[in-house]
């Protein structure tokens, strides 16, 4: 965890504060980090991908420190979590990559 932030709930507030940014600036996120010419990766996608973040966040929040890590599968479509894997396309790395925390 990122020295900045005290504990998990200030890093997932930090991480929709940054979700925002992103959402607010597709284009030139994509740009920044030349997501669509190496990675395919366009604005809908991130747009999409901070959608689906931003929607879980709260939840997070919402469940005790000490039952987290641990969900069920709620959700379908191509962010569904599934048998371990965060997101089909994205592993857990390219993922945190992709947010820059």
């Amino acid at each position: 965890m990122s020295s900045r932030y005290r504990n998990e709930d200030d890093r997932l507030h930090g991480a929709e504060k940054h979700l925002h940014g992103i959402q607010a600036h597709l284009q030139d996120y994509v740009d920044l980090w030349s997501l669509e010419e190496f990675e395919g990766v366009t604005p809908a996608t991130i747009r999409e991908l901070a959608s689906h973040l931003l929607n879980e966040i709260p939840e997070i929040l919402g469940t005790p420190l000490e039952q987290r890590g641990h969900r069920e599968q709620k959700s379908t479509g191509p962010f569904a979590l599934r048998q371990g894997t965060p997101f089909p396309r994205f592993s857990p790395r390219n993922l945190q990559s992709l947010i820059f925390l």
